[in-house]
């Protein structure tokens, strides 16, 4: 993770580069197009045409950086997550007790463990719906027979 100062300025080049530049070219643009100071104590933002890929220019008292990263795009509308914590999630009872179904005593228990997992892990409505006790029961009730 590389973390900058909350005091550092931030100056962004409008128009697209190109990213063939390197560090001398990307120096000699904030001296004349942008008229800053390259040893200024700021980072130097230029992107490409497409707007995928960003390159960062800055000094420290050792020399320059020159940092350079490719944005990916997940999704076009933006409400998909992209992380899957909540499929983990649920999935998580199946992964834990895995080990335990092997070594369940009967098939019919493991059935029944099976059926159990997973209606905790569906819709957690249904199991709010109805007393917890007597959803458990009828449901261990119709699968162990």
């Amino acid at each position: 993770m590389f973390r900058f100062d909350d005091d550092l300025r931030i100056y962004l080049h409008r128009e697209p580069i190109d990213f063939r530049c390197g560090l001398n070219t990307l120096v000699t643009v904030v001296e004349q197009s942008m008229q800053l100071d390259p040893f200024a104590r700021a980072v130097f933002a230029f992107h490409n045409r497409k707007r995928d890929r960003v390159k960062l220019v800055l000094y420290d008292r050792a020399g320059f950086w020159l940092l350079m990263k490719r944005l990916s795009r997940y999704v076009g509308d933006g409400q998909a997550p992209v992380d899957n914590n909540i499929a983990e999630r649920d999935i998580r009872p199946f992964a834990t007790s895995r080990k335990v179904w092997l070594f369940s005593d009967t098939v019919a228990g493991a059935k029944a463990k099976g059926m159990l997992l997973f209606r905790l892990a569906s819709p957690r409505s249904d199991l709010f719906c109805h007393h917890a006790y007597i959803y458990l029961r009828n449901l261990l009730a119709t699968h162990l027979r």
